[in-house]
């Protein structure tokens, strides 16, 4: 999708970035997370991941200049009761889980996995790891 939306895809990873985790759930919580980007990014949008280390956190975040969301959207996107199924700007379809399971795989991982976006502004994810805490 990156190639027929135009999308470039930026990735800033801190030297000697390594984190202690189940490799699938954490490579299914990033391409989750950047499928999701380049989805509701427009045509010749940009997709950025970043990994780095603050204080004694691990971060990783992903961001899109895509079409973003109002809070309503952003409150009910890990809630099991809503279904959040949304057509990206090329309507590609999705099931609306994958938020779901990237926060609970975020979580048992002893994460944390938080939400900023503005409608028109695109949308970033920030998943938060603390070592010490698993």
């Amino acid at each position: 999708m990156l190639s027929k939306k135009y999308i470039t895809l930026n990735s800033k990873i801190e030297d000697n970035f390594k984190i202690f985790a189940d490799r699938k759930m954490i490579s299914s919580i990033l391409v989750n997370l950047i499928a999701n980007g380049i989805k509701f990014t427009k045509n010749q949008g940009t997709v950025n991941l970043e990994a780095y280390f603050k204080d004694s956190n691990i971060v990783i975040t992903i961001s899109d200049t895509g079409v973003g969301m109002d809070e309503n959207k952003i409150r009910s996107l890990f809630k099991i009761t809503t279904t959040n199924s949304t057509p990206g700007t090329n309507n590609e379809k999705g099931t609306g889980l994958g938020l779901l399971l990237c926060k609970e795989m975020t979580e048992r991982h002893n994460g944390t996995i938080i939400v900023e976006s503005k409608p028109g502004f695109g949308t970033k994810f920030i998943i938060i790891f603390t070592p010490n805490k698993y």
